[in-house]
């Protein structure tokens, strides 16, 4: 026998997977390329492919994991 454990709320799940949230943008001329603003407001989450979308069209509000920083890209315009 097996017991479910007691719906989550947004914040605990949010607090558990170490994500951030916001409206995605979708790059227009490359469908595959979409972002979302980063807390901080200083540069774009980049979320790489329609698959990591997770079917989410532009101005949707979604919630993302951030993936480990060793598979993150890096725009060359914010390391100079």
């Amino acid at each position: 026998m097996f017991s479910l454990s007691a719906p989550k709320g947004t914040n605990d799940i949010r607090a558990e997977l170490e994500s951030e949230q916001g409206v995605l943008r979708i790059n227009p001329k490359k469908f595959h390329e979409a972002f979302i603003p980063s807390p901080d407001g200083d540069r774009d989450i980049f979320i790489d492919g329609v698959v990591a979308r997770n079917r989410a069209l532009n101005g949707d509000l979604v919630v993302v994991k951030l993936l480990p920083e060793d598979q993150w890209k890096v725009s060359l315009n914010f390391l100079f």
